[in-house]
């Protein structure tokens, strides 16, 4: 978790800086991407004390569950439960209907962000000291390796350097970091897409990974 919370806060720094520089050195050519909706088009004007009663509800059911579930099959891990129920109330006309989503999330996200900050502690990975650093280094080389492809790749085909950006910390960081970063970039219109593969990522990386744990 400590190295994690280091590289993520890095890369959350880095995808926040490289568009700006790159954009000098490697000058965009899709500005018209931007949508001209103003900047309250994607928040939720009208949230009810129904939808957020509702909300809250179903948050807490569904950890509560997990929790339950993960102790009745202890072989199966309470956050691929908590997944698996998420991305399926997900598909619930009902849920995607209640306001104020949107807003609620966005709060939880900058939260989550924060905690992300406060432990991001480098004592924290000197003191797992060989195991912490082999991690460390391993993560910092995968994620600068991500970076150097991405940064080449969508130079050659795209060059909208912020979509380029909200598109690798959705990979790297998941649809929470990424909404943040499409948030501070403006770019309402990246919101959803970010959403959509940040949680593809995390479900199919939290399956997997527990996956190849299993067969090791």
């Amino acid at each position: 978790i400590a190295v994690d919370n280091v590289v993520t806060a890095f890369w959350i720094l880095a995808t926040l800086i490289l568009p700006m520089l790159l954009s000098r050195v490697w000058q965009g050519r899709v500005e018209k991407n931007k949508t001209e909706k103003s900047k309250d088009d994607f928040l939720d004007k009208d949230m009810d004390l129904f939808s957020l009663a509702w909300l809250t509800f179903l948050g807490l059911t569904s950890f509560y569950v997990s929790e339950i579930l993960g102790e009745y099959f202890p072989q199966i891990p309470s956050i691929l439960i908590l997944t698996t129920i998420g991305i399926g109330l997900a598909q619930s006309k009902f849920i995607s209907n209640l306001k104020g989503s949107h807003n609620l999330g966005l709060y939880l996200v900058y939260l989550f962000l924060a905690v992300i900050g406060a432990y991001c502690e480098f004592n924290a990975v000197y003191k797992l000291k060989e195991v912490g650093l082999m991690l460390l280094l391993f993560t910092s080389f995968a994620v600068f390796l991500h970076g150097v492809i991405i940064i080449i790749i969508g130079g050659l085909l795209y060059r909208d350097w912020q979509m380029i950006a909200i598109v690798s910390q959705a990979n790297v960081g998941g649809g929470a970091s990424a909404i943040a970063l499409a948030e501070t970039f403006e770019r309402k219109e990246l919101i959803l897409p970010a959403i959509l593969v940040g949680t593809l990522g995390n479900a199919l990386g939290t399956y997997l990974g527990f996956f190849v744990i299993y067969v090791l």
